[in-house]
């Protein structure tokens, strides 16, 4: 997983199953879900899934639409 996502956010995953992302401008962690079990990024997207596998789901979230233009 890159480091500083657009050079911005970092990503984390806790043990108790919640992906938060903190914004270093900002200065503040936001939870972005819960119960997740993969988590992957590549450029300014982030991916990751809930679910087992009877109910996985998969999110996408563009970070690009987090920031004021």
């Amino acid at each position: 997983m890159d480091v500083a996502l657009l050079d911005r956010y970092e990503v984390y995953s806790h043990a108790d199953g919640r992906l938060a992302l903190f914004d270093l401008e900002e200065r503040r962690s936001i939870t972005i879900a819960r119960n997740i079990s993969q988590v992957a990024s590549r450029g300014p997207v982030l991916w990751w899934s809930t679910g087992d596998n009877e109910t996985l789901a998969w999110h996408v979230l563009d970070l690009r639409t987090l920031t004021k233009p």
